[in-house]
């Protein structure tokens, strides 16, 4: 194991790598941790400390391994780092007294990172107790600024120390991110590790210059110290949001008023358009020769999945000789009491005006159709298949 050093102290960071091997050994299902420290830079990467270390209970899943091997890490080699880091470097920042030693914190699982970085462990409740490991303290340590937690990778982690590598690309690469060479490769400076999982050669170009790439792999993961990890904030729905939505009742428009005046009630948008356009069908249904309708009979037409206080009855230009009835959601169309409701005003009419303009898989029009086949005296009712521009308020 060897290291080099080729940046000036400023650009210079310790960093700590924690993994662990979940029910490692295959007599007492106890996991293992490790940890290996080294200093690095862009073209530095010296390690000082590394080492497993068998954990003293059994884990009951793999983020309680990971999170006794953090706590393991943290305490014997990120607190020692610390006083450490900052003998050796704090005469290099005599010019910025703002500056304090960090250590980087690596680690590979989310659900680890996410116990210590917000404190919350509600289900591994034999962590305390099994292993000593406290989570508070975990986050007090990260939260503080001194320990920078980082989610890095697997492939860029020191895995060597904890598990068997069978294949032997990875097991290479693994080995020289601990810088551990052989005499070749220290011979023909073949030190950088080759990328695995994915296409070869993926180290951006302003970055290959350097002695030590992989720094900034493992520094390009979400940090404690750089990354922003709340929620954006929910916009609040407005009181009553969840009751039903009042639409403005449209302008109704003077048969008497002028082109000008008209128009501005058609600019209104196409609730005045619509009742416009609804007066136009009604004459038409009454200037029709063949429904042989007399206009001095009294009509009542039933608004079907309307709204109480419907736009047709609202604006109904015939209310002396039509009365509308509204069967809204209340009513419950589908149920037994909504068709009774719907059929005994069909009967205890003479005349009745059905107009409807369902969609053509809705459920309502199928069961208004089937009340209207049936009790609906032929002779004496007129139904309108289509409507349009009318219905759609409907």
């Amino acid at each position: 194991m060897i290291g080099w050093i080729g940046d000036p102290p400023k650009d210079l960071s310790t960093h700590i790598f924690v993994d662990a091997e979940f029910a490692g050994c295959p007599y007492t299902l106890k996991s293992t941790s490790d940890a290996h420290a080294d200093a690095q830079g862009p073209n530095s990467r010296f390690p000082w400390g590394a080492g497993p270390a068998g954990q003293t209970s059994v884990a009951q899943s793999t983020p309680e391994a990971e999170l006794s091997s953090l706590h393991l890490g943290m305490k014997k080699r990120g607190e020692t780092a610390l006083i450490i880091w900052y003998t050796m470097m704090q005469q290099f920042h005599d010019n910025h007294p703002e500056w304090k030693a960090v250590v980087n914190l690596h680690e590979d699982n989310t659900t680890a990172i996410v116990a210590a970085r917000t404190g919350k462990n509600p289900t591994m409740t034999t962590l305390e107790r099994g292993f000593g490991v406290s989570i508070a303290y975990i986050r007090n340590r990260v939260t503080s600024g001194e320990l920078n937690l980082i989610h890095t990778e697997s492939r860029d982690m020191a895995d060597i120390y904890t598990k068997g590598i069978a294949n032997p690309e990875l097991f290479t690469r693994l080995r020289k991110l601990i810088n551990v060479f052989s005499p070749q490769e220290i011979e023909k400076r073949n030190l950088q590790p080759k990328e695995y999982g994915k296409e070869r050669d993926t180290i951006p170009k302003d970055q290959k210059g350097y002695a030590n790439p992989q720094f900034f792999n493992a520094m390009s993961g979400e940090s404690t110290a750089c990354t922003d990890f709340r929620k954006s904030a929910k916009v609040k729905r407005p009181n009553g949001s969840g009751k039903r939505l009042v639409r403005p009742r449209p302008t109704a428009v003077d048969e008497d008023a002028d082109d000008e005046s008209e128009g501005r009630a058609h600019s209104t948008g196409t609730l005045a358009v619509a009742s416009a356009q609804f007066q136009q069908e009604i004459n038409k249904v009454y200037n029709e020769e063949c429904y042989n309708i007399l206009k001095e009979a009294k009509w009542m037409v039933v608004l079907l999945c309307a709204e109480p206080d419907s736009y047709m009855q609202m604006c109904n230009p015939f209310k002396e000789h039509c009365e509308c009835i509204d069967i809204t959601e209340i009513d419950d169309l589908k149920s037994e009491k909504g068709r009774q409701k719907v059929a005994k005003i069909i009967r205890s009419q003479k005349r009745l005006l059905s107009l409807r303009h369902f969609h053509a898989q809705s459920d309502a029009c199928s069961i208004w159709a089937s009340i209207g086949k049936s009790k609906l005296p032929t002779k004496d009712t007129t139904t309108l298949e289509t409507f349009p521009g009318v219905m759609g308020y409907v």
